[in-house]
């Protein structure tokens, strides 16, 4: 267990104002370990948002800080004047690095605290999923300024369907007795291999590689207590080249769902298409102008294709006895994995009806 002593001596290596006081864990996200930090100077505390880089997952932690500084910076200047926005800041070391390797050779970031908001895992109202969606485009549109050679690339092919269906596709050979609990979900994907090339598909009809988040999940949103409006877009770690394909199929996977992404009982697992509708209006209302004819109109498949990777990401690390996500039983990524393809088969029942959706909002703006 991480001592105060610890935490002590790794934030003693940052600007921050004060000395070391408190810290407590933070619950959330699969990838890194999350902190908050409280230092203290005088009668005044102040918090900030540490964070242990895997990098297993990010290996280049110098490319991807270097990208997290640029962000940052880019957001100071393109939300100064948006009074309700409240951009993450990258801490500097007292050696102006951006990050701290500790004598285990840990990666450790610090992050300004953003103060009196809220994350959700799951959206509970219309004005909600608009006000998210509102949020991501605006983002979106900060990103297109952004010349695609400017990011480095944080995790090689991350939304490559082709290269997650051949790794699915070894696991399922390779797999022991696992493979045994998954069988109805391993025939569900291998029924659905058509979208192995979609993207690519697409690229051909003219969407465009653009810089993206990547990650845009309702809970990379930080809500304002008061306002309900959001305050900051976090979790920065794969802004890099991407397809908006990616990002509103991942705004669709978890704005829309009726549940989290952890739901085991799958009569709960559905799409809210009233949700659907008010994240489409406010990310469209901020880049019809910005999106070309292609990615507008197969904005409708998104969600498929994101709810089908996430799924087969999920079954494939299941199958390999859980190294990537972080899991809190042995059975939870499989859970994870019925939970999205069954949100890929409701999504194949409402096609129809989604597609009108934005089709017609396009239409109008």
């Amino acid at each position: 267990m991480t001592s105060d002593n610890y935490f002590e001596s790794i934030i003693s290596r940052f600007r921050v104002e004060g000395e070391f006081y408190d810290y407590s864990v933070l619950s959330l996200g699969h990838i890194n370990e999350s902190y908050v930090i409280t230092t203290r100077k005088g009668i005044f505390k102040r918090n900030y948002f540490l964070q242990k880089i895997n990098n297993l997952v990010f290996p280049n932690t110098t490319e991807l800080s270097e990208n997290i500084y640029r962000l940052t910076c880019r957001m100071k200047e393109f939300y100064k004047d948006m009074h309700c926005m409240y951009p993450l800041e990258l801490i500097l070391t007292k050696k102006n690095e951006y990050e701290h390797i500790d004598r285990k050779s840990q990666h450790w970031r610090l992050f300004n605290f953003i103060p009196n908001g809220y994350s959700k895992n799951t959206v509970d109202s219309e004005y909600m999923a608009y006000e998210g969606g509102k949020a991501f485009g605006i983002f979106q549109r900060m990103l297109n300024e952004i010349p695609i050679d400017e990011m480095h690339t944080t995790i090689s092919h991350f939304h490559d369907m082709n290269l997650r269906l051949n790794h699915f596709e070894k696991a399922v050979e390779n797999s022991g007795e696992r493979k045994a609990n998954a069988l109805d979900e391993i025939a569900f994907v291998s029924e659905r291999k058509e979208l192995r090339f979609l993207i690519e598909d697409l690229m051909k009809e003219g969407l465009p590689w653009r810089i993206t988040h990547n990650d845009t999940k309702i809970n990379n949103l930080i809500f304002d207590n008061d306002l309900n409006k959001v305050k900051s877009v976090v979790d920065l770690d794969t802004v890099m080249k991407g397809t908006v394909i990616f990002d509103f199929g991942d705004m669709m996977r978890t704005f829309c769902s009726t549940a989290e992404e952890d739901e085991a009982d799958l009569s709960k697992v559905t799409i809210n298409l009233r949700y659907l509708q008010s994240l489409a209006e406010g990310y469209i209302w901020e880049l019809e102008k910005d999106l070309n004819r292609c990615e507008l109109d197969n904005l409708y498949i998104s969600g498929k294709y994101m709810c089908f990777i996430m799924g087969v990401r999920f079954l494939t690390d299941y199958l390999e006895d859980d190294h990537y996500f972080k899991i809190s039983y042995p059975e939870h990524n499989l859970v994870r994995a019925k939970n999205q393809l069954k949100l890929v088969r409701e999504l194949e029942i409402h096609e129809a009806e989604i597609k009108k959706i934005i089709s017609d909002l396009v239409e109008n703006y």
